[in-house]
């Protein structure tokens, strides 16, 4: 089954299967086959075509995910670094941003630029 372009893997329970997808985790694919009345241990493979094309069309219509997502992402950041915000200079900067202790930990987040 191909969503975005993606392939979900046929012998997955489809609440599992779900969470390939970049930008789905656990509560939203747990909402989504809520909303469309779906068992989320079933697999993939034993959907019918009715369930299949009900959950793609509610995925599509509703969800943004996969590049277009990526992309937002990755847009977001650039527009910290530009307008020069502390989380922005942060980025620029490869500490972490979030507010985490940075004398004993972080070695993996300040030492990637040698």
């Amino acid at each position: 089954m191909l969503i975005y372009g993606i392939r979900i893997p046929e012998n997955r329970n489809i609440f599992v299967a779900l969470q390939t997808l970049y930008g789905i985790g656990e509560p939203l694919s747990c909402l989504i086959l809520s909303l469309l009345s779906i068992n989320p241990r079933i697999l993939v493979r034993t959907l019918s075509t009715f369930q299949r094309y009900k959950l793609i069309h509610f995925i599509e219509t509703n969800l943004t995910l996969e590049n277009i997502l990526r992309y937002k992402v990755l847009s977001d950041v650039s527009n910290l670094k530009h307008i020069n915000c502390y989380r922005g200079l942060r980025h620029k900067v490869g500490l972490p941003v979030r507010g985490q202790r940075t004398r004993t930990n972080a070695h993996t987040r300040k030492y990637t630029r040698l």
